[in-house]
């Protein structure tokens, strides 16, 4: 099985739109801190506390449209592989992580706090070790590179279930 790599020229304009973004984002804020100052209603000051970010996140969206699978998961390969892993991260992550956490820690207590610091820190090592070898093989998971890498769909929705659900489900 041969594998093509593609390679991408990085987007030199990353920085300009991040900028851009955390600009946005910071004048938003300090809007938001004018107008409460100002003496705008503590109902409006919420709408516009939830709704500004989701507006914000709806241009971003709206701009950066894509119906290629290739640009959504792994931003067009016109990003750094650090970043790329970052994301895949993050996406691992997810909402249900934050929520498994923050239920351990309920539940559990101050001792619960290594299981996220653990997350984080294995987070932390696949962006580092893991995401650039995806990124070269051409893959978007560790599902999908599996299945290529050995040819094998069986082999592939076992790891994507494994990782999913992982080996002590219902026990």
């Amino acid at each position: 099985m041969t594998v093509k790599a593609r390679h991408r020229s990085v987007n030199p304009r990353l920085g300009t739109y991040f900028g851009i973004f955390a600009s946005a984002l910071v004048a938003l804020v300090l809007l938001l801190l004018v107008l409460e100052q100002l003496g705008l209603s503590e109902i409006r000051l919420r709408q516009l506390m939830i709704g500004g970010p989701l507006l914000l996140y709806v241009a971003i969206g709206l701009a950066a449209f894509s119906n290629q699978p290739e640009d959504f998961m792994v931003c067009g390969r016109r990003v750094p592989e650090f970043f790329n892993g970052l994301i895949v991260a993050v996406t691992t992550l997810g909402g249900t992580g934050f929520v498994v956490i923050t239920g351990a820690l309920y539940f559990i207590g101050f001792d619960a706090l290594c299981l996220g610091i653990g997350l984080i820190a294995g987070l932390c090592a696949m962006t580092v070790l893991i995401a650039p070898y995806l990124r070269k093989f051409g893959a978007y998971t560790i599902a999908g590179y599996l299945g290529r890498r050995f040819d094998s769909y069986p082999v592939r929705l076992t790891a994507a279930a494994l990782l999913c659900y992982g080996t002590n489900h219902g026990h």
